[in-house]
């Protein structure tokens, strides 16, 4: 075999174990981009949950809020009369 022939198999000999030593890291780093994407999707979840949460709980505490939640509880103002259909 003559030189250019060696150095065409050293080479490709190193390719060869240059791409068989790197699948490894290569499927940890997708295995971490897939985790990375469903905490992300959690997060987000979890933050328009808590933001959901925060806009009720404002809305529950304005007096309006309070006015309607007592009416639903059957509450009415002293001066108010039911209204009756005839």
């Amino acid at each position: 075999m003559s030189k250019q022939g060696w150095t065409l198999v050293v080479i490709l000999a190193g390719f060869a174990v240059g791409i068989s030593l790197s699948r490894q890291p290569w499927q940890e780093l997708s295995e971490q981009k897939r985790l990375r994407n469903t905490t992300l999707a959690e997060t987000k979840q979890v933050e328009q949950q808590r933001s959901d949460l925060l806009r009720r709980n404002a809305e529950l505490d304005s007096p309006y809020g309070m006015e309607e939640q007592a009416r639903k509880a059957g509450y009415r103002k002293p001066y108010e009369q039911p209204l009756t259909l005839d």
